[in-house]
């Protein structure tokens, strides 16, 4: 999921719109919040998506996820 730092236009410490602004700058994964934000003055800065492929991981060969019951 996408991050989105919002820069508020005045650097104060409160909470608003549901995010906690630390001197002006918070942070949230809510589009719908970042681009109401954005319509209100606020900078909006959509960070790089941290995902990870939704794959398995490789089992390398070994047998390490076996239970004892399995052996």
């Amino acid at each position: 999921m996408a991050k989105y730092t919002i820069t508020a236009p005045v650097p104060k410490s409160c909470y608003g719109y549901g995010l906690n602004f630390v001197e002006g700058v918070a942070t949230t994964e809510n589009k719908r919040i970042a681009d109401y934000l954005k319509t209100k003055g606020y900078k909006v800065k959509k960070e790089k998506d941290d995902e990870v492929p939704n794959t398995p991981p490789a089992n390398n060969g070994t047998d390490d996820d076996k239970t004892s019951d399995d052996q």
